[in-house]
């Protein structure tokens, strides 16, 4: 195996737009980036090794465009999607005391954001100058937030000119191209310290408020979820593993996770059958009796997949199987790359796949064990929490496929735990983020 980041993450965000215009002058463009849900205010983030805030800053770049409000929308998610190679640059993170080696970012902001321009200035070199105010959610580390102290404010150098922003020299030496610069740029790196100065950028203030708090329930409520939870006695676990690179290698480090999964289930009394047996998307499925307290027998149903999860296969098993989880699973656990925001994309899947439809009656927990997953996933799934009752475990940096299968095992070990009746969030998460054996992906919990 290999020490590789399931990384592939991009800002995906699907945009509305609404203008109010006075005359032949702009008084006020408001740019909602996918559906900025009342949801986000009404629920909640836990995280052991985190804090999630509501953060707002006053941003500007500038456009060739004059007034082209998609090219703004586009250069303005450019802008802040450059945050995370600030975010993960091993000297920004050190500088609050992080130790980069176990903890490789800062934090991460949660897509969508909302944006309001506000003025567009013509500059003497031709350009237009685009002012707008960002708003949104962003989850930091513990460390970061003891350093603000009280003045609540995060200086982030972010590019202004961002049509012209890239440099091979200052950026990852596998994934080089100008398409994936603005996640893994370093502009703290020895002889890229150009990249966060004028005029190329600026810093910009992110200033921080709590986000709105309420009473939380932190139980897991394995009750629930373990009890007649619309299924019987049948608890359903469904897993699905992604490939790292090729579904035709055999040393891919996906199908790798696969394998040693489904051993270790073997050597904890798990029964193995053969749903599908093709080698590009083999299905598995295990099957055990255990015993809750108050002797209460559960069947556990494990369904493991390993498959092609890039949104742009061609085949639609993932989407199939992944439509089935969410209306009949009790546990869905997705482990592999984020796919430029899209593998897990609702809308993208249910054109293959057709509609989704979330089980009200059903008490579930989705794990999105990908890179950047809180920024992408959290609050797609978590609004359906309107519709039924979803908790939704996410990373907010880069997840590693070498500490994978530790992470799920351990998660197994919590929900099936026969010693207990419940557990709370912060016991269940911090014994699932052993699994990454020493490391911190900012695990997180949305929706409680």
């Amino acid at each position: 195996k290999i020490s590789r980041p399931n990384i592939g993450c991009v800002v995906a965000a699907q945009t509305v737009f609404l203008a109010e215009t006075r005359g032949n002058s702009m008084s006020k463009l408001v740019i909602l980036l996918g559906m900025f849900l009342g949801s986000m205010a009404q629920a909640q983030v836990y995280a052991p090794q985190g804090e999630e805030f509501s953060f707002r800053s006053e941003m500007y770049f500038d456009s060739s465009e004059e007034s082209d409000e998609e090219v703004w929308l586009s250069q303005a998610e450019s802008q802040i999607s450059h945050s995370f190679g600030v975010f993960q640059s091993p000297r920004f993170v050190r500088s609050f005391n992080i130790p980069y080696e176990k903890v490789a970012g800062v934090g991460a902001v949660q897509f969508p954001v909302k944006i309001e321009i506000k003025k567009i200035e013509l500059q003497e070199d031709g350009m237009s100058r685009v002012f707008y105010v960002v708003s949104g959610k962003i989850l930091l580390h513990t460390n970061v937030v003891k350093a603000l102290n009280e003045g609540r404010e995060l200086s982030v150098p972010l590019p202004v000119q961002v049509e012209n922003f890239y440099d091979i020299e200052c950026t990852d030496e596998h994934y080089q191209s100008e398409g994936d610069f603005w996640y893994f740029y370093d502009p703290f790196r020895a002889g890229c310290g150009y990249l966060r100065k004028p005029p190329l950028s600026a810093e910009f203030k992110f200033e921080l408020k709590p986000s709105v708090r309420r009473k939380l329930d932190m139980n897991v409520r394995l009750d629930l979820l373990r009890g007649d939870n619309d299924n019987g006695n049948l608890l359903r676990i469904d897993v699905i593993h992604g490939f790292d690179e090729s579904s035709e290698d055999p040393e891919d480090v996906g199908r790798q996770g696969f394998e040693e999964f489904n051993a270790m289930l073997e050597s904890k009394g798990f029964t193995q059958a053969v749903v599908k047996g093709y080698r590009n998307r083999p299905h598995l499925k295990f099957s055990k009796t255990i015993v809750l307290p108050e002797n209460k027998i559960v069947q556990v149903e494990i369904n493991s997949l390993l498959v092609e999860t890039s949104i742009s296969a061609r085949t639609v098993t993932f989407a199939k199987f992944l439509r089935s989880s969410v209306n009949e699973a009790d546990v869905i656990y997705y482990a592999g790359h984020s796919g430029l925001g899209g593998n897990l994309d609702l809308q993208l899947l249910e054109q293959k796949a057709g509609g989704f439809e979330f089980n009200p009656k059903k008490r579930q927990i989705f794990v999105f064990d990908s890179c950047s997953s809180y920024s992408y996933y959290l609050d797609s799934f978590r609004s359906e929490k309107t519709r039924a009752r979803i908790d939704v475990i996410t990373n907010a940096l880069a997840s590693l496929f070498d500490t994978g299968t530790s992470v799920l095992m351990r998660f197994l070990d919590e929900v099936l735990d026969g010693k207990v009746a419940d557990k709370t969030w912060p016991e269940f998460l911090g014994n699932m983020e052993k699994g990454a054996r020493g490391r911190s992906y900012l695990l997180n919990v949305g929706g409680i």
